[in-house]
């Protein structure tokens, strides 16, 4: 592991993170909105730490966030992420890192895949085919993922269940040697099927074995790059508060407390999430509102009525009533000065705590 990857710098852009939640969480969402530099000071704050995770959570993004939006970065992301030899020869693991990073910043991306995962584990609608699936044998698994008259959540389902992948899936079989060669049967691009196969492996996550049939689903469709502007992101000590999250300490006391001390918010989860977590339903609002924000942006046919569901699906599953979605995320994008507030304070006072310790 590279031992100096920072400049002890006291300025913002060169701070080292040394909550290594905070650094993956704003690792992640920085490439989503572009901001190299905040990412690389992130990637090697977080490697510092944590050392090679650093490869599995940059391929993980890869797949997730970039996606089909330039499967070409996905391909030379996970080369790096999985190539020893390469890092090297780009410089050792801090260069490799910035590397990618930078890489997947500039990229075009695509969140499809995640959009679909979370629509394939729990949205009431793929019930049935989630059932289906788990008891179906892999050769019917396959048959369902090629077949171009089915919807596309079904053969996404059918995919994610013969590949074998994800830690919380109980089910039998998966053969995703049998996978790869189905997707290439279909014609599916020879590189990015070898690229997301090992990516799979890696990193155990169905995201990346999504991304071939992501391909071929668009490929004779029209499709366009959007540039969208990004809001401003208020900071605290050197980290942009986005990065607070419902993964990181500072985020879930700050939702928790946004969801008590807000009216508006508090009236509208009483609305539309009665008897559930406020701190989880603000938690999945506020990540749709802020933090699943990407630049610039892959268009295509089925892009927005697959992150449609995704959204329904995330939002449902906290417990929000589907007729309150987009009241709520729009909420928080209102209120999000006083959630940046609470953030502030519960992370300021977090650090002052270490220091007087």
């Amino acid at each position: 592991m590279d031992t100096l990857l920072i400049p002890s710098c006291p300025t913002d852009r060169n701070r080292f993170i040394e909550d290594p939640w905070i650094a993956n969480s704003l690792m992640h969402k920085a490439i989503r909105r572009g901001d190299a530099p905040t990412a690389e000071r992130s990637a090697l704050s977080f490697h510092a730490i944590r050392g090679s995770a650093i490869w599995r959570r940059l391929m993980i993004i890869a797949c997730e966030d970039i996606g089909i939006g330039s499967t070409e970065a996905v391909i030379q992301a996970v080369d790096i992420c999985t190539n020893i030899a390469r890092r090297k020869s780009l410089g050792g693991n801090a260069e490799a890192i910035r590397n990618v990073v930078r890489l997947l910043c500039s990229a075009t991306k695509d969140r499809s895949s995640d959009h679909l995962v979370a629509a394939i584990d729990k949205h009431p609608d793929l019930e049935g085919a989630r059932r289906k699936m788990a008891s179906a044998l892999d050769d019917e698994r396959l048959e369902i993922s090629r077949d171009p008259e089915l919807p596309l959540t079904v053969r996404a389902t059918a995919i994610i269940y013969a590949s074998g992948l994800g830690r919380d899936r109980q089910f039998l079989g998966g053969n995703i040697d049998a996978l790869a060669g189905s997707f290439r049967a279909l014609g599916a691009q020879p590189n990015l099927v070898e690229a997301s196969i090992l990516a799979g492996r890696r990193t155990n996550e169905p995201i990346a074995v999504l991304l071939p049939l992501l391909h071929l689903c668009h490929a004779d469709a029209g499709t366009s790059i959007e540039h969208m502007p990004m809001p401003h992101a208020a900071v605290a000590q050197g980290v942009p508060l986005y990065a607070f999250d419902k993964h990181t300490r500072v985020g879930r006391q700050a939702f928790d407390l946004f969801a008590r001390q807000n009216g508006e918010i508090r009236t509208l989860l009483e609305r539309f999430a009665p008897g559930r977590s406020g701190r989880e339903a603000v938690g999945m609002a506020a990540f749709h509102a802020e933090a699943a924000l990407i630049n610039p942006r892959f268009v295509w046919a089925q892009a927005q009525s697959i992150e449609n569901i995704g959204i329904e699906s995330d939002l449902l599953s906290a417990g929000i009533q589907s007729d309150g979605h987009q009241i709520i995320i729009q909420a928080v994008r209102d209120n999000i000065d006083h959630l940046n507030a609470l953030r502030t304070h519960i992370y300021e006072r977090s650090i002052a705590t270490a220091v007087d310790a």
